[in-house]
């Protein structure tokens, strides 16, 4: 199995935790640092709640619309 900063990632997030491993990497390098371990990761793991947070609420919004044209098509 997968683990992401110690932690297990189930096979279908394996991806966005590759991806936010490689997000880290790339920060690192740009900011030429490997002493700011803590904060690049809190960074990454901000980014990656935010991330989610924002799939949530589209995911809401369609199923809100989606509820919303059934009520209206059988409620002309």
């Amino acid at each position: 199995m997968y683990r992401f900063k110690g932690v297990p990632v189930p096979a279908s997030l394996v991806p966005a935790a590759v991806y936010l491993e490689m997000l880290e990497l790339r920060l690192r390098k740009a900011t030429n640092s490997d002493r700011g371990e803590g904060a690049v990761s809190a960074a990454i793991v901000v980014v990656a709640i935010v991330g989610i947070a924002g799939a949530i609420v589209i995911a809401l919004n369609a199923l809100k619309d989606r509820t919303a044209a059934k009520v209206d098509g059988t409620n002309p």
